[in-house]
């Protein structure tokens, strides 16, 4: 089950699979023009610059604060298109570059659909253009550009959608996607198809749960945010997609929508007790959207009256030396005595104090990546629906080797790691699920058995940096440090 955090769109998603497709490409295979499949790209200034569309692979949209993913957050994966006008800078010479797709047949066609996700940004006097090649001419099918001239639109983002009756019936069909600037932003572009729709909008989604009407629906408290789920539903059968919109007006939509989310999942919100929710869904297709009934639940009362009581007895024992750690992946098992049966836990691990790692944690469950002959600090936060109680800081120092007996026990293993999207998984065990954390224990990625693809996962759209990964095969759990390049 995936764990999604509500007011983020996370996933735009083309709908294209009840649709008949003549052009397809997501620059996966290629890192620079001309591509393997035929995209182009031309310098058209004059004089010449050198200012053209290249491809990226950060997720990050120039102009913006360094360190964004506005490109992965709006529909990119791994390597987009992008004319970066802002990272090249004022050279006195005004830009107008194009990317140009190969030719492909939309002769059988009755209707013609262009599909793209994007971030544009306009501003300081960008222009973007959309252009179609109907086998003798080029006619811009729309503008993109600042106030002066245009659509009044200096930025758009997610996924743009256009009939292009121009092309029905064309052999020879090209598109081109045209910057014009001077020291302006910027231009992203992924996931570019073009097809006909070839069926109807899907029918509306029933057998819902959380059920509709249903009461004491419970509340996984956390210690920043809390979780609900999972949201099911009966899929509708042409249906590619699917929006669910939450709210506490009758209308179920004051809260916000999640683009892209799957039947299964869970939302991290900051859920109320005995708070009545309403919730619909809309299944997407090509052919447009349908929208379900309004459902509507009520959150369990808390009766807890006062913050859980602190954690204490610790394993390992606070202060303590040579505690072993097993296996090639350093793993460690953490306990300490329960509370409530209704509490949940935060561990906090690091190599300082206070400790800067923090993640979920069940009594017992193992924790690996720790290294030889190192000092330890930890704290379990614990939390129950009336607040957070941090118990105190206990530290530990592993042993200076590897647990002999443990030496040549793995569970699990990665590769390649660092890794820049693709993490492979070695194990002799089928995999059911993979959870990613970042360092703060957020869950920004999950993945269950029917995502998890030739024992690998896709960690392309998470940006640079350290993260936790625990992989799960029955009921044995292994957490394993991961780089994303």
């Amino acid at each position: 089950m995936k764990k999604i955090t509500l007011l983020m769109t996370l996933v735009f998603s083309s709908c294209l699979m009840f649709g008949q497709t003549v052009l397809t490409e997501d620059f996966e295979n290629d890192t620079a023009f001309p591509t393997s499949t035929g995209w182009t790209v031309e310098d058209l200034a004059t004089p010449p610059n050198a200012e053209v569309w290249v491809i990226d692979n950060t997720g990050e949209a120039g102009g913006f604060t360094a360190g964004n993913t506005l490109v992965y957050d709006n529909g990119g994966v791994g390597n987009y298109a992008t004319m970066d006008s802002d990272g090249y800078g004022n050279n006195g010479t005004a830009e107008n570059t194009t990317l140009t797709s190969p030719v492909f047949d939309c002769s059988t066609l009755t209707s013609v659909t262009l599909s793209f996700d994007t971030v544009y940004n306009g501003n300081f006097g960008g222009q973007g253009t959309i252009e179609v090649f109907n086998g003798s001419s080029w006619t811009t099918i729309q503008t993109y550009a600042t106030a002066s001239g245009g659509t009044p639109n200096t930025t758009v983002t997610g996924t743009q959608t256009f009939d292009v009756p121009e092309l029905i019936g064309v052999s020879n069909a090209q598109i081109r996607f045209r910057f014009t600037a001077n020291w302006s932003i910027s231009w992203s572009i992924d996931n570019i198809s073009v097809f006909q729709c070839t069926v109807s909008p899907p029918v509306a989604v029933s057998a819902v749960a959380p059920a509709s009407g249903a009461t004491d629906v419970e509340i996984n408290y956390g210690t920043t945010t809390n979780n609900l789920g999972p949201f099911e539903w009966t899929d509708a059968p042409t249906a590619d997609s699917y929006n669910i919109s939450l709210g506490t007006n009758i209308a179920g939509d004051d809260i916000g929508t999640i683009s892209g989310f799957d039947s299964g999942n869970s939302i991290n919100f900051n859920w109320q007790p005995n708070t009545t929710y309403f919730w619909f869904i809309e299944a997407v297709n090509c052919a447009g959207l349908t929208t379900s009934p309004v459902f509507s639940f009520t959150t369990a009362a808390c009766t807890a009256t006062a913050a859980p009581t602190a954690a204490s007895g610790p394993n390992p024992a606070n202060s303590a030396t040579a505690v072993p750690i097993q296996g090639p992946d350093g793993a460690v098992n953490f306990s300490w005595t329960a509370g409530a049966p209704e509490d949940t836990y935060v561990l906090n691990i690091g190599t300082a104090n206070p400790p800067d790692q923090s993640f979920d944690f069940e009594i017992g469950d193992p924790l690996t990546g720790l290294q030889v002959n190192t000092t330890y600090f930890w704290r379990i936060d614990t939390v129950n629906c009336f607040g957070v109680t941090e118990g105190p800081v206990w530290s530990f120092t592993t042993d200076s080797q590897l647990s002999i007996t443990d030496n040549n026990i793995e569970t699990f293993s990665v590769y390649p790691n660092p890794t820049s999207g693709i993490l492979n998984i070695k194990s002799n065990e089928d995999v059911d699920n993979v959870t990613v954390y970042n360092l703060l224990g957020q869950n920004v990625a999950s993945f269950d058995k029917n995502q998890i693809t030739d024992s690998s996962v896709n960690l392309s759209e998470l940006s640079k940096g350290l993260y936790l990964v625990k992989i799960t095969s029955g009921d044995k759990s292994q957490t394993i440090r991961v780089t994303k390049d």
